[in-house]
């Protein structure tokens, strides 16, 4: 058994929450077609399939695999993607995984059920107290020397990509500014959980991967 709550419709399109015991998934479904997202945190991984709806007759289509945040997305033409992304010791970005075409009265409410899924899969990055107390109010850091003056300790990180990163030498908010998302997915014992906890806290600062390296040639 499990419990099924409706958090929003628009005209014939829901976007449902269900849970048991053991897990909790949402779902976007009208009467053509059904889009379930589910946030496995043991797996560390969202799980994604399109099934058709009681008046479409076409064959369900499940994603085994699974995929981290930031791979499963919706354009506002209603085209899902799930997409892993690996990087090579070359330097290639390799991609794999699928599309599926939606109606566009659909994209709205698939785009919150995938936020509400990679919510669920990770926690919320929390700030440390310091850095809580010399909070920027909402406006992003543009000033390098600001960036070199911040240590890489008091942007609230967790110990895995912390270690990893001051490991690789990376010991200030500009040291971390001077990196692409490659130069992380390189840095072995990261990986793409480490780099999308790292792209999210430096977003929510106002931030982003390559900003030192885009700062220094403007």
């Amino acid at each position: 058994m499990f419990d099924i709550v409706v958090l929003e419709r628009r005209d014939t399109v829901e976007l449902r929450e269900a849970k048991d015991d053991f897990r909790r998934w949402f779902v976007v479904r009208d009467d053509h077609y059904h889009v379930r997202i589910c946030p496995d945190r043991e797996k560390e991984a969202i799980f994604v399939d399109v099934r058709p709806g009681r008046r479409q007759r076409f064959c369900e289509f499940n994603a085994g695999s699974g995929f981290l945040p930031g791979e499963v997305t919706v354009t506002e033409t209603g085209v899902l993607t799930a997409m892993s992304r690996k990087a090579t010791a070359a330097g290639i970005e390799i991609h794999d995984g699928w599309t599926a075409k939606l109606p566009p009265s659909a994209v709205s409410l698939v785009s919150k059920a995938i936020a509400l899924g990679e919510a669920a899969l990770l926690p919320e990055i929390q700030q440390p107290a310091a850095f809580q107390e010399m909070d920027y109010h909402g406006e992003p850091f543009t000033d390098a020397v600001t960036w070199r003056a911040r240590p890489l300790s008091s942007i609230g990180l967790s110990a895995r990509p912390f270690n990893t990163l001051s490991a690789q030498g990376v010991h200030t908010l500009y040291d971390l500014l001077l990196l692409s998302e490659i130069d992380l997915l390189r840095i072995k014992g990261l990986g793409k959980k480490g780099c999308w906890e790292i792209r999210q806290t430096l977003r929510s600062m106002g931030l982003d991967l390559g900003d030192a390296r885009v700062y220094a040639s403007g």
